[in-house]
């Protein structure tokens, strides 16, 4: 199962557990010797001051779903002693984490009558580590009259009341569980004092946190509960941060279910502070930061912190949500009780478009949400997989083509596509015809918009041309969109500026060939400002090749897999770098190059191709390993191999005035001309024109090979072009 790490600062108690006694249960019976029952009934009758630790041990074979289901018949006994522990992530010890997702134990209480599942009634510091609790007819679990309990990293789901309880209660922490699908709150917490934290409350009957306590509900995700997100259900200071708060049928956070509350002059209302009243949203600089502005009235000369949110929509009333935490500022009142502020939120992560609001924390407590204000971001939204018509991609993309997009003001495309149009979470465009080719420099299209918007994927079928023969684009980037199924190849490009196009997270698979980019500018080796990057992305099971390039510079960081000709070619005039991608399973070679390219570089695996891992049609400048043999004592291979230490002759319009050579070698399992995993080496001496070298992470059965790499130097540039030969022969390892 997966325990959160804040367990490791909340097992404080832990010393009290050295000197518990540890009572295991062996098997998944109800009742008798290795029963959970019977593990209760052996901790309660304990002496109350005797620490008890219950702990899972149940021998295998693991159920086909993957964790083990005890099955009460009757309800489990209540435990009322001090300091018992039940830790269900051990069980992990005995077989494994069979449930990486989940539990491991979980107690299902469909036969158990009327009653909750567990129960600490005045049974202080307890303890609840890793368990699974569903299908009670009452509560998940209680904890009444206790002070000093934890409840971590469980399982509470499908019960019939609430899904976790905690009434008259001390010190707790409630933290890193999955509490859903309850028929009451996800969690009910009555004059309690403690902290809830990073917990998943989704999909219950009632409020995902109804609360009447002074605790910190802090960093949880609280969605689809079908009353609030959080209600305060009493004036008790309930400070609420940092929580991601949305599609909850009601107000994300409510006090006292009467729904929105009004602004009140200093805030003289009895324990509901003040929401802010938010100005203005707007962009600091295109595709920039966020500039909020607002004001907050309240009592005067008093410090309040104020949190920020985003959300793609309103909910159904027009109520503002929380789906992202921006981030949060304080501002201290005057006199009168009035202050202002100005927040400067980075736009970084899935931010896109949509509602701003924010929430005060004064002493009091945390306040509901104030107004939403719309975030002013100007954007193309294509709102439809229809194949044309307004807001479609095919008419999204022509409107940006007329658009004034420039570096100070870039053309966003966006997906809003709604729920409805959605298969299988996937917004799927299918042309009948090619989409026009995009030829507008300075724009973002951007998928991870959709899933902002409605919690899916964007796919465009066919062909997505960046630019033309005619007009090449700069600064073009294309980002999270899977694009598959075309006759002609997945992604079109042409561009002759640096970082003129830039792939950054696509899928593209089942075209004609993958990626192909076009450059037409004059290179040297120095190929470092690339025109043409593809970053973070996935090329396979295309028809031919995976990644075509040619006449400019580019950079590849991805995954090559499965094509049907050349993983990534560099033709005519093209300066490749191949820096940290996989490329593997193409038909052709992994990586090639025409004669004529002007330089290709790669540090990345390139192995089980049909052809040899790099082709570069030249023999001149591939080292040759004459021997290998591992040292037991070192842990390191000694490898004795000879290589150029002279450049070759290669299509350099402007020659180097100086260079470096050195190879890198790469652990091989094949015996092919091939590399699968680089190794790091040193240079251990000199054996004439052979060099000796201590290779590590290569052992003895293992297969090594290595590759020749040129640094050129030029005085205007600096080093900084390279060039890497084919792989060298594979010699095993004595």
């Amino acid at each position: 199962m997966r325990v959160p790490a804040l367990v490791l600062s909340l097992l404080v108690s832990s010393s009290l557990f050295a000197a518990a006694v540890e009572v295991a249960v062996t098997n998944t019976n109800d009742s008798g010797p290795g029963s959970l029952r019977a593990a209760i009934e052996e901790v309660n009758a304990a002496p109350w001051f005797d620490p008890r630790v219950i702990f899972f041990s149940i021998a295998g074979p693991v159920p086909a779903e993957g964790f083990f289901t005890i099955r009460p018949q009757s309800p489990l006994p209540y435990i009322a002693k001090y300091q018992v522990s039940i830790d269900a992530a051990r069980q992990a010890g005995f077989t494994g984490n069979t449930n990486p997702n989940g539990p491991e134990v979980v107690i299902d209480g469909s036969d158990a009558g009327l009653t909750p599942g567990l129960k600490f009634v005045r049974a202080p510091y307890a303890f609840v580590l890793g368990l699974g609790v569903t299908n009670f007819q009452g509560n998940g679990i209680v904890v009444d009259g206790n002070s000093g309990t934890q409840v971590i990293g469980c399982t509470v789901t499908n019960n019939g009341a609430n899904g976790i309880l905690f009434i008259r209660h001390g010190l707790s922490a409630i933290s890193g569980n999955v509490v859903t699908g309850n028929r009451g709150n996800g969690i009910l917490l009555r004059e309690s004092v403690g902290l809830v934290s990073s917990n998943f409350i989704a999909d219950n009957g009632a409020s995902g946190v109804d609360i009447a306590a002074p605790m910190g509900v802090h960093n949880n995700t609280i969605t689809r509960n079908a009353l609030h997100g959080i209600l305060v259900s009493a004036n008790y200071r309930a400070e609420l941060l940092g929580n991601r708060i949305f599609r909850n049928g009601l107000l994300s956070i409510d006090w006292h279910s009467d729904g929105p509350d009004a602004i009140d002059a200093l805030d003289s209302d009895a324990g509901r502070p003040n929401a802010p009243i938010l100005a203005s949203v707007r962009e600091a600089r295109p595709m920039g930061d966020l500039e909020i502005k607002g004001q907050f009235y309240g009592k005067p000369n008093t410090q309040v912190a104020v949190q920020f949110f985003a959300s793609p929509r309103r909910q159904q009333f027009g109520l503002a949500e929380a789906m992202e935490v921006l981030g949060s500022t304080r501002v201290t009142t005057d006199p009168d009780g009035f202050g202002q502020f100005t927040f400067v939120s980075p736009r970084g992560g899935p931010v896109f478009d949509g509602w701003v609001a924010a929430a005060a924390t004064a002493e009091e407590g945390t306040s509901e949400l104030s107004a939403s204000v719309p975030l002013d971001v100007a954007s193309f939204d294509v709102t439809t997989v229809a194949d044309s018509g307004p807001g479609s991609l095919r008419d999204v993309i022509a409107r940006v083509n007329q658009a004034a997009c420039s570096a100070e003001s870039v053309c966003a495309i966006d997906f809003r596509v709604p729920e409805e149009e959605l298969v299988d979470g996937v917004a799927r465009v299918s042309p009948s015809t090619p989409l026009p080719a995009l030829t507008q420099s300075h724009v973002y299209v951007n998928g991870a918009s959709q899933q902002w918007y409605a919690e899916g994927r964007v796919e465009i079928g066919g062909t997505l041309q960046i630019g033309s023969e005619s007009t090449h684009v700069t600064r073009v980037q294309v980002a999270d969109v899977a694009i598959r199924g075309g006759e002609g190849d997945g992604v079109r490009g042409f561009s002759s500026t640096p970082s003129g196009i830039a792939l950054l997270r696509i899928d593209v698979s089942e075209s004609a060939r993958g990626v192909v980019l076009t450059g037409a500018r004059a290179i040297t080796p120095h190929h470092e400002a690339a025109v043409g990057t593809i970053v973070q992305s996935n090329i396979h099971d295309n028809r031919g090749d995976g990644v075509w390039l040619e006449g400019a510079a580019y950079f590849v960081q991805a995954t090559v897999r499965g094509n049907g000709g050349t993983g990534i070619f560099a033709a005519r005039g093209a300066a490749v770098r191949v820096v940290s991608a996989t490329v593997t399973n193409n038909s052709g070679a992994g990586i090639a190059a025409a004669t004529d390219a002007v330089a290709l570089y790669s540090d990345s695996p390139s192995f089980a191709n049909g052809g040899i891992g790099i082709d570069r049609a030249r023999t001149d400048d591939v080292p040759e390993i004459f021997s290998a043999k591992y040292d037991d004592f070192t842990g390191f291979t000694t490898v004795r191999a000879r290589y150029p230490k002279q450049p070759g002759t290669y299509a350099i319009t402007t020659p180097p005035s100086n260079w470096l050579v050195d190879v890198r070698f790469y652990r091989n399992g094949s015996g092919r001309s091939e590399g699968e995993q680089p190794r790091q080496h040193r240079v251990e001496g000199f054996e004439g024109d052979v060099t000796v070298f201590g290779v590590s992470g290569v052992s003895r059965g293992d297969f090594v090979t290595a590759t020749r790499n040129v640094l050129y130097c030029y005085w205007e540039f600096g080093c900084a072009g390279l060039d890497t030969s084919e792989f060298s022969n594979a010699v095993r390892v004595e």
